[in-house]
């Protein structure tokens, strides 16, 4: 089947020379600008597509960098090469290659044989390229998955429309599903109905680049339903946009049911003990024993904030033994009233939760998730208030590892990059050298060929460059 080959310009000559350079082709030809946009943006649906389009940078009204712009927002994989004069090569490779260019060619006094070489050996450079980027993402991906199988926790990424692209062996563990089975399958079925309404609002925030943290209820193959805690990050395309998200899962079912049968237990206990004054002692030692056999970190306070009980967990924590009637900002470590998790927090009459992250004395970082459960007297007034302190630490530390494998690629990109740009930069410099010297017509040309060929690769090194910074966080603007 022939390929079809879409060339713009504004110039008539070069609309001839193309109808000889490409007789084997299947040609459409446009005089503007924006006539070139619409027949492109038609030829998207017609058997043959275009594969290649072929724009003259210097057009009245809607010019080449608009025109490239233009389809390539149409179409992001169809091979556009620029069409100019070599006496402004350099300025112009920069722009086009910006507005989304795939290469520039020489428009100085062309031949149709030597037209059809220059297109064909772009598209092979083309294509040779894409195929190393796709390499790199892939090696990058196989790589970054293959760290982040070796969690504990479990790991999903989805795309866009919130579709599965990868889960690890955990993330299959807590739903039954296989990773076949995993793979496109939407998130919404994952989740419980009556969750849709918070997951969707949850996407929204990641939409605006923000991370996500909350807890919901999953379904497993066999219909169960779990508890998980879900923290969720934004993945970017490199045009910034939405392209999905990856997020750490862990189960947290048998830990909310230890904390719904407990504070069931302590209400019970406590009414009982009301009725009856002489089963006091009783019952707290009872809540004390239970209280210690808890692996979360559990105090209640009152109103004030002062402790009135607590398990041994809380004083692993704080490192004080004897807490009672201490107000909470007295034992957690750097932490300041104005900066307090619990100071200054609204207490309502419904269980509240909320990240916190705990700086200690030698600078590292501890994150938690903090429940609040207001106890309430038989009036419906809030007596005391049970916190509940969840160790968060790997789900964040392992979210921070899946970021950081992605960003150690781009900064070995950059780097490599940039070796490899000093010796082209001379290779360059020589050739035109050579060029300024007596030459024949023949080796003139095979020079001038050189160098064209020696910017675009610098171009392209360029391009990597740049965005290996930006993904790396170095980029500096100038």
């Amino acid at each position: 089947m022939k390929k079809r080959i879409l060339v713009i310009d504004d110039e008539f000559a070069p609309r001839e020379l193309a109808k000889q350079a490409f007789m084997n082709w299947k040609l459409s030809v446009a005089a503007s600008g924006n006539e070139g946009v619409k027949i492109f943006e038609k030829l998207l649906n017609a058997e043959t597509p275009p594969e290649v389009v072929l724009v003259d940078w210097m057009m009245p009204r809607m010019d080449g960098y608009e025109v490239v712009r233009e389809i390539r927002l149409l179409d992001p994989d169809v091979l556009i090469f620029v069409w100019s004069v070599v006496s402004d090569r350099q300025e112009i490779t920069s722009l086009a290659m910006q507005a989304g260019a795939d290469d520039v060619l020489s428009k100085q006094n062309p031949e149709a044989t030597e037209l059809e070489v220059q297109v064909m050996q772009s598209i092979r450079n083309a294509k040779e390229r894409k195929n190393r980027e796709l390499k790199t993402r892939q090696e990058e991906l196989e790589n970054t998955h293959s760290l982040l199988s070796t969690l504990p926790e479990g790991v999903i990424q989805t795309d866009e429309t919130v579709n599965v692209k990868w889960v690890n062996e955990a993330f299959c563990r807590i739903t039954g599903f296989s990773k076949e089975e995993l793979i496109n399958k939407n998130l919404y079925n994952l989740i419980h109905p009556d969750d849709h309404s918070l997951l969707t609002a949850q996407i929204a925030n990641r939409m605006k680049g923000e991370i996500s943290k909350y807890v919901l209820r999953a379904v497993t193959k066999s219909g169960m339903i779990k508890i998980v805690s879900i923290y969720a990050s934004p993945q970017l395309s490199k045009s910034g946009d939405f392209a999905g998200s990856t997020a750490i899962v862990s189960e947290i079912t048998s830990k909310k049911k230890v904390i719904e049968s407990m504070l069931e237990d302590y209400k019970k206990l406590s009414e009982q003990a009301i009725q009856t004054g002489s089963e006091l002692a009783a019952f707290a030692e009872y809540w004390k024993t239970v209280l210690d056999a808890m692996p979360l970190v559990f105090f209640s306070t009152d109103l004030e904030l002062r402790i009135t009980n607590f398990n041994k967990a809380a004083v692993e924590l704080s490192g004080t033994v004897n807490l009672t009637g201490k107000k909470i900002c007295d034992f957690i470590i750097g932490c300041k009233s104005d900066v307090c998790p619990f100071v200054n927090r609204k207490i309502i009459k419904k269980p509240i939760s909320f990240e916190w992250e705990r700086k200690k004395e030698d600078g590292k970082s501890t994150f938690f998730t903090i429940i609040l459960i207001p106890m309430l007297n038989q009036k419906g007034d809030i007596e005391e208030i049970v916190h509940i302190i969840m160790n968060k630490t790997l789900e964040k530390k392992a979210l921070i590892l899946a970021e950081n494998a992605s960003r150690e690629k781009s900064n070995f990109l950059a780097n490599m990059s940039h070796e490899i740009r000093t010796p082209l930069n001379a290779i360059i410099g020589f050739l035109e050298l050579i060029r300024d010297t007596k030459l024949t017509t023949q080796q003139q040309s095979y020079i001038e060929k050189i160098i064209l060929a020696a910017e675009m690769l610098q171009i392209v090194i360029n391009d990597i460059l740049d965005v290996s910074k930006i993904e790396a966080g170095q980029l500096t603007l100038e």
